[in-house]
């Protein structure tokens, strides 16, 4: 289960997210939910995953098609607090450096 809170500062949205960022269901509700966002006069968008306790490969996919997302509108979306095996499987797919 993936659960999420947003922190609107300015023109800056923070994403707290808690839980497991996977399976399909979940990855498609964050994206849908996300997307309000990405054109909603926020220039930039940073996903906290400190409360992430697994990530897997949908939710890595998820997490670039935001970020491909939020570039095409000329905004900017960052991920923040990565750890553990989350922040593991973001550097074993060589993500983690485009997502910073």
């Amino acid at each position: 289960m993936l659960e999420y809170q947003v922190v609107e500062h300015g023109e800056t949205v923070e994403v707290l997210l808690r839980g497991a960022l996977a399976d399909e269901d979940w990855t498609e509700r964050l994206q849908a939910f996300l997307a309000e966002y990405v054109g909603d006069g926020v220039t930039s968008i940073h996903v906290n995953l400190a409360g992430v306790e697994w990530v897997d490969l949908e939710g890595v996919a998820t997490l670039i098609r935001l970020a491909h997302q939020a570039s095409d509108q000329g905004k900017r979306l960052v991920v923040t607090g990565a750890q553990g095996p989350v922040r593991e499987k973001l550097e074993l797919t060589g993500v983690a450096d485009f997502l910073s």
